[in-house]
């Protein structure tokens, strides 16, 4: 009786009662495997791309909001100095004879250049005058009003 429970116990590696393994599985189950991996690859690059494009549009927004707050803040020239006035009168003097003007109407040219500087006022734009509108002022410099040079037609 010993010997036939030692027998019935005794494993046998050597027979395989269905008569295929692992090396005929793995071609039949490869194409299978490839599929599952190749469609779990694109569902994270989707999901990448999807958590990346909110990083990155927040991101975006952050920087937006950073500019528009410096931005917010004009930055004020000081007036210019008695130097820095002498120093725009000769280039325009300069300029104006390159240009082939009179020297008397280069000096009524660099006067008037000058002048406008000092009596500018800083915090003013010369795009936003609330009082004149763009072709009020070319119309006013085309009949002697502000911004003409005197003595010029």
């Amino acid at each position: 009786m010993l010997a036939r429970l030692r027998r019935l116990r005794r494993r046998r590696g050597d027979r395989d009662p269905l008569g295929f393994g692992l090396a005929e599985i793995a071609p039949l189950v490869a194409p299978l495997l490839w599929l599952t991996l190749d469609r779990a690859r694109e569902k994270l690059a989707e999901n990448l791309v999807e958590v990346a494009s909110r990083g990155s549009s927040a991101l975006w927004r952050r920087v937006r909001r950073r500019v528009r707050r410096r931005r917010s803040a004009p930055e004020v020239i000081p007036p210019l100095t008695r130097d820095q006035q002498r120093l725009v009168h000769r280039m325009v003097l300069d300029a104006a004879g390159e240009a082939g003007l009179s020297p008397d109407l280069g000096r009524r040219i660099a006067d008037g250049v000058v002048a406008g500087l000092a009596l500018a006022d800083p915090d003013e734009r010369p795009d936003e005058r609330p009082d004149e509108q763009p072709d009020e002022r070319l119309d006013a410099a085309a009949e002697g009003g502000p911004g003409h040079v005197p003595g010029e037609r």
